[in-house]
């Protein structure tokens, strides 16, 4: 028996499963009683990383979906406050090490600039999950002799305490 009553809800449709599956995001409206809600309160990561997080989705989804543009997440080397509340406050960092050795550093609201190759040893000192956009990424680092290392859609729903997420060209919604 199927319990009609259950509601289905998802925060961004354009960021689902489906979508990823090759599915486009009107599918939903073609479900019924469909509500497309906005994430208010996150429970699980830092002020920190969901500004940041926020401000990539914002500042590359108009150059890419619209534009037709690619870009890279380094490129976006600012964070402004999300209109998500994050439950653990902050106490979290953002280190953003762009190709040109420039490390930008954002902690407790503020950002910083750094040295890249000290921020760097830092972070790999925690022993931190690299993730890649594609398997020959992983190839690549894992034949440099790291370990913890996976794709970012083999990584999706798990949860790390110190992640390196690898620059990658961004072309399309899936990235």
């Amino acid at each position: 028996r199927v319990n009609t009553s259950k509601k289905f809800f998802i925060g961004d449709g354009w960021q689902s499963i489906y979508v990823f599956r090759g599915s486009d995001g009107e599918v939903f409206e073609k479900l019924d009683d469909f509500h497309l809600c906005k994430l208010k309160y996150n429970y699980r990561s830092y002020q920190e990383i969901i500004d940041y997080a926020s401000t990539v989705y914002l500042a590359l989804y108009d150059k890419v979906v619209d534009n037709d543009i690619s870009s890279y997440i380094t490129r976006v080397n600012y964070s402004k406050e999300s209109s998500i509340e994050c439950q653990k406050g902050y106490g979290g960092q953002v280190a953003i090490i762009t190709p040109y050795e420039e490390c930008y550093v954002f902690k407790n609201g503020e950002r910083a600039v750094d040295n890249a190759y000290r921020q760097l040893r830092r972070i790999m000192e925690l022993n931190p999950m690299i993730l890649c956009r594609t398997n020959k990424q992983v190839k690549a680092i894992q034949e440099l002799g790291f370990t913890n290392v996976s794709t970012i859609h083999q990584a999706k729903g798990l949860e790390y305490d110190n992640v390196v997420v690898v620059d990658t060209e961004i072309d399309c919604l899936e990235d």
